[in-house]
């Protein structure tokens, strides 16, 4: 009963002392706030190149994983390219599109070749034979 009671006598104080402009009241000063600098934006970096797998890719199912990795790559790379060709750059992502070209070119005649060889692949294993 005695807790309940100092807990009703309490609450006015401590609501009072929320009030602005009451006794015993904190007064927050307010001080302009220091001009911020609005953070830089990230770099926009080109897609990484999907690593070589380490051996030979002995059946079609390999080679159709590592085309797949490309193509996802390819998928990457045009979203990168369509972000890039928006705004300006620094020379960092000056430097890294080129890169991206490039690296874009050699890996679209790697998979060239790998569809290449999965279309005589396909074409030599669905044949029926008599």
């Amino acid at each position: 009963m005695i807790t309940i009671l100092s807990l009703l006598l309490a609450a006015p104080l401590a609501s009072a002392a929320e009030l602005p402009g009451m006794p015993g009241s904190a007064v927050v000063v307010s001080t302009p706030a220091a001009q911020v600098e609005a953070p830089k934006p990230a770099l926009l970096l080109p897609p990484k190149v999907p690593a070589r797998p380490k051996g030979t890719l002995d059946t079609a199912g390999e080679v159709a994983r590592d085309l797949a990795i490309r193509v996802e790559y390819f998928e990457n790379g045009q979203s990168y390219y369509r972000a890039y060709t928006k705004g300006s750059h620094s020379p960092e992502e000056n430097k890294a599109f080129v890169q991206f070209l490039e690296d874009y070119e050699a890996e679209l005649g790697i998979a060239r070749r790998t569809h290449a060889i999965l279309g005589v692949w396909l074409d030599k294993k669905s044949a029926i034979k008599d």
